[in-house]
Parts: structure tokens; C-alpha cells; sequence
């Protein structure tokens, strides 16, 4: 962390990065069970037919990856903020640096 102008805001950024990224795992939790209820209810005989097959694609086919696509996109925005994030630590180094070297010169000058 830098001690520039932004440093009090980048704890409160670093905490909602991590809550993105436990949002984007509890949703690939709820993934994962929905897979493994719908395999064990209908790959396990506990209900078949049509219908049974109907749902299961259905499942599979779109309600998966619309779930796989949310947890890219939220895994993706948390990347965005991190990323964010570097190039705001770097800014305000790099202003805290300029402002000190400005203020060595006034300090040589008087």
C-alpha cells in the first residue's frame, strides 16, 4: 500500500474485491449442486421419462451455463477491480514521488 492521496480508500476497494470474489464462489457452489441434485435425481433412476429427460436438458443446456457465464462475469469484474486497483496504487505512488521531489526543491530553494 502506498501512502499517497488514495491509500485510505484502497483497504475499502481490497474488501469489496473479496466480496466479489465470494459471491462469485457461492455461486459456483450453488453450480455444483444443482449438477450433482439433477444428476442423482434423474442419472440415478429416481425419476425418469420424458419429463425427467426434458429437465435434465434443460439443465444442462441452459441453466448451467447461464450459471458458468454469471460466475466468469463476476470472477472477471473482481479482476477488473483488481486490475483497477494496480493502476491506482501506481498513479498515486507515482504523485506522492512527484510531490515529494517538488517539495525537496522548495525545501533547497528556502
Amino acid at each position: 500500500m502506498s501512502n499517497g492521496v488514495f491509500s485510505c480508500v484502497m483497504e475499502q476497494v481490497m474488501d469489496v474485491i473479496s466480496q466479489v470474489t465470494e459471491q462469485a464462489n457461492a455461486a459456483q457452489e450453488v453450480s455444483d449442486n444443482i449438477s450433482s441434485g439433477v444428476q442423482s435425481l434423474v442419472g440415478g433412476g429416481m425419476w425418469a421419462g420424458e419429463s425427467a429427460e426434458a429437465f435434465n436438458e434443460e439443465v444442462v443446456t441452459r441453466l448451467l451455463p447461464e450459471v458458468a457465464a454469471l460466475v466468469a462475469s463476476v470472477v472477471g469484474f473482481g479482476g477488473n477491480i483488481s486490475s483497477a486497483l494496480d493502476i491506482i496504487q501506481q498513479g498515486d505512488s507515482d504523485s506522492a514521488k512527484s510531490a515529494n521531489s517538488l517539495a525537496d526543491v522548495f525545501e533547497s530553494i528556502y
